[in-house]
């Protein structure tokens, strides 16, 4: 009885044994291990490129996981839902991008996470934000283009020569090629003849030239005898430039530079609007004043003209003289009148103020609503000068203030699109950059933005 007891339990151990190696050897075929603990994270894409069940998932060329189910989203707009794990000891910063890229050159692909410089990390479950790298003939199209778009420039130019060069040499240019060069032989034969003349012109007339020869010896002789008055006429030319010289012409000179340089400085200053010749040409306040004085005395006039006793009082016991004098009444009246209207306008400018401020405040507000993705290039602890050369003449720097860091963004992009492109430019001379979010001017995550 012992013996059978003991037969089963042999028989139980090797099938249980067997069924392990089974699953085991399931898992194990299918690039997984079921002896080490895994995290599972989605990521959704508009395509997949070709990528499969089981393709690796990479940390810099290094794989970690594998794709373990690929389905369409359930929104049913045709994004696809990617399932994908990687081992538990990985830990994958917040914000990282799950890019689908080629391995080799027969298109195979793979996920490649491109990690952010965030200090938090996902979780299991969670989904990261995802992109797409251009294909091989994406890339190649990319790079042809330009060639293309030179060859056919090139094309274009070779034609346009031909055809000048089919212009050129019609039947008429040919017809005329051939009659100059019968010029440039009759050109040649009367170059000869004239050779010819003047070799027989030049034999004939020696005479003469020798007697020229002759007259330029003596000119030669007559100046080498008067060399002493020479040298007379060119000490007493010296000496009247000394006088020249020591004389106060040169002080003349001068004053009258220094002269125009000080009445260079005065129209300068009348130019720039500089003292009051200056502010009467440049500007045009005194006129106003002039302009507003003159409507206040027309007024003033016109009121007196109107309303003359509120400015003329006669008395009847000054034999006949008139007498001229304010009405204080009436001039307190005046005064408490144009008050008023000073108080109100007052009122009515800081009304104004009052509202443009409200409307740029609201205006800011508006802005600030918004959501951008930038490229975070740079990040220390003391303040970096914007013009650096450690950011290697980029223009248009950004710098933000988060938990003591100073972060150095590029870039304003609408969507993630169009940030990945940026990135993928940047990142070719600062290996280290990575896509952000601002709104509000605060960073934020990359997911939590692709959330909004």
């Amino acid at each position: 009885m012992s013996f059978k007891k003991y037969k089963y339990a042999v028989v139980g151990i090797v099938v249980t044994t067997a069924v392990a190696s089974f699953i085991w050897g399931i898992y194990f075929l299918k690039g997984r291990d079921i002896f080490h603990k895994e995290n599972n994270f989605y990521a959704i894409y508009e395509k997949v490129e070709g990528l499969s069940i089981s393709s690796p998932v990479m940390i810099n060329g290094f794989k970690v996981g594998q794709v373990l189910n690929i389905y369409f989203h359930p929104d049913k707009t045709g994004r696809l839902v990617v399932v994908f794990n990687s081992q538990r000891d990985v830990e994958i910063p917040d914000s990282t991008i799950a890019r689908i890229t080629s391995i080799d050159l027969m298109g195979n692909k793979a996920i490649e996470l491109l990690f952010s410089h965030y200090r938090t990390f996902h979780k299991d479950g969670d989904t990261i934000a995802s992109a797409v790298e251009l294909s091989l003939k994406e890339q190649v199209s990319v790079q042809m283009l330009p060639v293309k778009k030179q060859a056919e420039n090139l094309m274009l130019e070779m034609q346009e020569a031909l055809e000048i060069i089919k212009y050129i040499f019609n039947a008429q240019t040919r017809d005329n090629l051939s009659r100059s060069f019968e010029s440039i032989k009759q050109t040649v034969a009367n170059l000869q003849h004239s050779s010819g003349s003047l070799d027989t012109l030049v034999t004939s007339q020696s005479y003469k030239l020798s007697n020229i020869f002759n007259n330029v010896e003596s000119i030669t002789q007559n100046l080498k005898n008067h060399n002493d008055l020479i040298t007379n006429i060119l000490t007493n030319m010296s000496a009247i430039t000394d006088s020249l010289t020591k004389s106060q012409f040169a002080n003349t000179i001068s004053n009258v530079n220094k002269t125009l340089d000080q009445v260079t400085v005065i129209f300068e200053r009348i130019n720039n609007g500089q003292g009051t010749i200056g502010q009467l040409l440049k500007n045009d306040s005194l006129y106003l004043n002039l302009q507003s004085s003159s409507k206040n005395l027309n007024k003033l006039l016109t009121d007196i003209k109107e309303n003359p006793k509120k400015y003329v009082r006669y008395s009847l016991f000054d034999f006949g003289r008139t007498i001229n004098v304010l009405d204080e009444k009436e001039w307190d009246k005046v005064k408490r009148k144009d008050e008023k209207r000073k108080q109100k306008e007052e009122k009515e400018r800081l009304k104004n103020l009052e509202k443009e401020q409200k409307e740029k405040e609201k205006s800011g507000d508006t802005l600030s609503m918004n959501l951008f993705f930038k490229i975070q290039i740079k990040s220390a602890t003391n303040k970096i000068p914007l013009h650096s050369p450690e950011f290697k003449g980029l223009q248009n720097i950004e710098e933000y203030q988060v938990n003591g860091w100073y972060k150095y963004c590029v870039g304003s992009e609408g969507s993630i699109e169009d940030v990945l492109k940026l990135h993928h430019e940047v990142k070719n001379y600062f290996p280290d950059a990575f896509p952000i979010a601002v709104k509000n001017g605060k960073m934020i995550k990359i997911s939590d933005a692709k959330e909004m």
